[in-house]
C-alpha cells in the first residue's frame, strides 16, 4: 500500500464524520438533566442528559428518607447503569476511529526512502546535466575553431 492508495481526502472525510460522532457523544455527557430520580416521577432520560442525571440522582438519594432508599435505589442504579452504558458507547467510538486511522498508517510505507531516493537522483540529474552543457559549450567553441580555420585555409588557397 503507498500514500496514494490511502486516499488522504476519503481518509479526512472518513475523519471529520468520526470527529463529530466524538464530539457528540461528549455532548451527550455534558448536557443535563433536572429529572427526579424517583422510578415513578422520572421520564426516561435522553442520553444527553445522564451525566448531570447521575449527579442529581446522587443528591436526591442522599435526601430520600430511609424508608424509601429502596425505591430510590433503583432509579439512582439506573442512572449509573446508563452513564456507564454512554461511557463504553464513546470509548468504542474513540477507539474505533483510532483504530481505523492506525490499520491505514501503519500498512502504508515510510515515504522517506522514496523521497531521499528521488532527491539523489534529482541531484545527479543536475550534475549530469551542468557536465552535458559544459561539453556541449566545449564542442561548440571548438566547432567555431576549426570552421574559422576551415575559413582562413579556404581563402588563403
Amino acid at each position: 500500500m503507498s500514500y496514494t492508495d490511502i486516499s488522504l481526502s476519503e481518509l479526512q472525510k472518513t475523519m471529520d464524520v468520526q470527529g463529530m460522532e466524538v464530539v457528540e457523544n461528549q455532548k451527550e455527557s455534558v448536557v443535563g438533566s433536572q429529572g427526579s430520580c424517583r422510578p415513578d416521577q422520572r421520564s426516561n432520560p435522553t442520553s444527553s442528559q445522564i451525566a448531570p442525571a447521575v449527579l442529581q440522582c446522587k443528591i436526591e438519594f442522599k435526601n430520600v428518607p430511609d424508608n424509601e432508599k429502596v425505591s430510590a435505589f433503583k432509579g439512582l442504579l439506573k442512572a449509573y447503569q446508563t452513564e456507564i452504558n454512554n461511557l463504553t458507547k464513546r470509548s468504542k467510538s474513540a477507539e474505533d476511529a483510532f483504530l481505523n486511522v492506525y490499520k491505514i498508517l501503519a500498512e502504508a510505507p515510510d515515504p522517506y526512502p522514496l523521497l531521499k531516493a528521488a532527491v539523489d537522483q534529482t541531484v545527479k540529474v543536475a550534475e549530469e546535466a551542468k557536465e552535458f552543457e559544459n561539453e556541449l559549450k566545449r564542442l561548440r567553441e571548438e566547432n567555431d575553431a576549426l570552421r574559422t580555420e576551415r575559413l582562413n585555409e579556404t581563402l588563403s588557397l
